[in-house]
């Protein structure tokens, strides 16, 4: 647990092995025992907390009337975590992005799959959202799923680089555009 404290609040390159065993409590070789190499780690840290962002998304589509409530519901819960902001430090998986290099092509693939993952839910909720009759017909699921990710990702990127919340403010208008004209 507390590798991946440090990976979110440090970065992978700048969490070494060293240090998660000394915080850790533990040795080198139980590290080793458990793990192939940080890389291996770090790879469990992003499949980790992939599941409890699309569980906490999840949970917030199951109760969403709509997807303007969706969107409102899910701004709530960014803003919630951006007031805890001596532990919040943007999206746990953009910010690992954030972290590599040109050459880092390891991550590539399972990064992709996490991405296909989170697409694949808001469509497949946008979906059943037309389903519904929920649906203005100004662009597709998918369009809007991509549009909504955009948005999202861009404005925690700008809230991590200037702390100004107006860029959370934002999402919701933003989220909503993407399902508009």
């Amino acid at each position: 647990v507390r590798a991946k404290e440090l990976f979110y609040a440090q970065g992978i390159h700048n969490t070494g092995v060293n240090q998660i065993v000394a915080e850790a409590g533990t040795n080198k070789a139980s590290f080793y025992y458990n793990f192939k190499s940080k890389d291996e780690l770090a790879r469990e840290y992003l499949i980790d907390t992939n599941a409890v962002l699309l569980a906490r998304i999840r949970r917030v589509m199951e109760t969403a009337e709509d997807p303007a409530d969706f969107f409102t519901r899910w701004v709530r819960m960014i803003r919630k975590d951006v007031a805890t902001v001596s532990r919040f430090n943007g999206c746990q998986l953009v910010a690992f992005v954030y972290q590599l290099g040109v050459t880092d092509e390891e991550f590539r693939p399972l990064i992709g799959e996490i991405t296909a993952e989170w697409m694949e839910m808001l469509t497949d909720f946008f979906e059943r959202c037309r389903n519904r009759g929920q649906w203005p017909e100004v662009r597709t699921p998918a369009e809007a799923a991509a549009m909504v990710m955009n948005a999202y990702h861009g404005g925690l990127s700008m809230w991590k680089a200037t702390r100004n919340v107006v860029h959370i403010k934002l999402l919701d208008k933003q989220f909503q555009q993407a399902v508009s004209c």
